[in-house]
């Protein structure tokens, strides 16, 4: 019979082995290429819900699953990525493109569903840079929820911050504030002609985004657009304080 002690210091003799091959292959392993986005994706037909013989909450169930593993995706931009740190570009990289025409399906199927108008536009507008796209979606989600204040301050965002639009952004703003929003919306729209007050409502809007979404692709796009903000409030903090010192 082999000793006890024997058995122990053949097996940790092993392990250790073991262990060293497996640190040894890391060591020398490929290194990862860039990630590259696949872009074989096949949109929904148009006219889909013709198609859907009755099931039409249950297609735009399974299209929102589908949309939400690619969220980011800009066919037109390099690599699928509209938004890549160090790059930079003019115009909107994106119109209409595969992420707008599945929010656009499922939104046609179940029209009601207020998640797609109100995540999906935010995305196309501040990830995919999608702008013509976004808007499409905002403005067919508030025919179904005029009401809604969640969908018209991220609506107001978008037209602030992207469209360029304030006064656009300055009337949803204030009926979001009608309709359930805090008080200091009403505020916050007069602001929405400075740099300051488009900041403040992007702000809150990328945040409530930041909560919402784990994909390490769209939070980067995310976390960038909030530094921009923040640098932008930062500014201007400072130089009202500069500007308080001077009159003392």
């Amino acid at each position: 019979m082999v000793p006890s002690k024997f058995k122990t210091s053949a097996l940790l003799t092993l392990t250790l082995f073991l262990g060293a091959g497996l640190i040894a292959l890391a060591q020398h392993r490929t290194p990862p290429k860039e990630f590259k986005q696949e872009l074989n994706m096949i949109p929904p037909v148009p006219g889909i819900e013709r198609w859907v013989f009755g099931y039409d909450d249950v297609v735009a169930d399974s299209l929102w699953l589908r949309a939400i593993q690619d969220l980011h995706v800009c066919e037109n931009a390099k690599d699928g990525i509209a938004h890549r740190e160090g790059e930079t570009h003019t115009g909107w990289l994106c119109e209409r493109g595969w992420v707008f025409k599945m929010i656009d399906a499922i939104t046609t199927l179940a029209p009601n569903w207020k998640l797609p108008y109100s995540a999906g536009a935010t995305m196309l507008s501040i990830v995919v840079d999608d702008r013509a796209g976004a808007t499409e979606i905002f403005e067919k989600g508030l025919k179904y929820f005029p009401d809604d204040y969640n969908l018209l301050y991220r609506a107001s965002y978008h037209y602030t911050w992207e469209e360029k639009n304030p006064k656009r952004a300055a009337e949803l703003l204030v009926h979001a504030a009608k309709h359930g929003g805090p008080p200091w919306f009403i505020s916050l729209a007069g602001k929405l002609y400075t740099e300051a007050g488009q900041a403040e409502i992007a702000k809150v809007v990328l945040e409530e985004s930041l909560k919402e979404n784990n994909s390490p692709e769209i939070r980067a796009r995310l976390e960038s657009r909030l530094a921009e903000v923040n640098k932008t409030l930062a500014a201007e903090s400072a130089a009202e304080a500069s500007g308080g010192a001077t009159k003392k």
